[in-house]
């Protein structure tokens, strides 16, 4: 083993989702995602999240799921909140998907959003696209979105 550090929030309710990109490895739990130094596991930044769930990077940002209806948009290198808006509905409590510059997010209500990846600005968003599995989000491949 190379390296052990304590998991943020309560250990009765742990997400515990991982990602990694640019050296760091990141958790979730609880309200708070932190960020360890890979190669030491020393402690890089943490973040409050507002209960967010799954970490996904695009580039040099990360980019979360929150249970209060948002996605939040996190510099990668510092943790620092680059913009957070708020969506029509309760997103999935699920991972987003990023590409072409933009952020899609699912609803549990069948709704599907575009969001600008740089600003967080609504770019478009459609309902009526079915029931979403729960804890299931967008993909994209060659141009297309899957939900």
């Amino acid at each position: 083993m190379e390296w052990r550090a304590a998991l943020p929030g309560d250990p009765q309710v742990l997400h515990g989702d991982l990602a990694s990109a640019g050296g760091l490895v990141l958790i979730t739990g609880g309200r708070e995602m932190r960020a360890y130094v890979a190669a030491t596991g020393v402690l890089a930044w943490s973040a409050d999240i507002s209960n967010g769930m799954v970490p996904t990077i695009g580039g040099d940002t990360v980019y979360v799921t929150t249970s209060e209806r948002g996605v939040l948009a996190l510099d990668l290198a510092s943790g620092r909140l680059r913009w957070r808006p708020t969506l029509p509905e309760p997103v999935s409590s699920t991972f987003v998907a990023v590409a072409s510059g933009r952020v899609f997010v699912t609803s549990n209500g069948g709704r599907l959003s575009a969001l600008d990846a740089s600003t967080g600005e609504l770019l478009w968003d459609v309902t009526g696209v079915g029931s979403i599995v729960p804890n299931a989000g967008a993909a994209v491949y060659d141009g297309v979105v899957y939900v």
